[in-house]
């Protein structure tokens, strides 16, 4: 089963190690895990960082309303379904 962890933004914190380590994980327990990158850079925020070459990443990056957004992602993820 495929497995998506999602972030808006790449940058140091907690959530972002976190999703590393669950993605390589779930990968070193033999599921097919990735990183899936939702959001954009914004100005005044800090600089992102360069995703570890380790981990598989989508960039999912999607501009527009929310509603259009969200159609979006349901339609990404009905497509590779069976997914969580």
């Amino acid at each position: 089963m495929k497995v998506f962890v999602s972030t808006p933004h790449w940058i140091v914190n907690g959530v972002c190690v976190y999703v590393a380590n669950l993605v390589r994980g779930l990968r070193l327990a033999g599921m097919e895990a990735s990183v899936l990158k939702t959001g954009i850079h914004l100005e005044g925020r800090r600089p992102e960082l360069n995703m570890p070459c380790d981990l598989p990443v989508i960039s999912f990056i999607r501009k527009g309303a929310w509603e259009s957004r969200w159609r979006a992602m349901i339609a990404f993820l009905e497509s590779h379904a069976p997914c969580v």
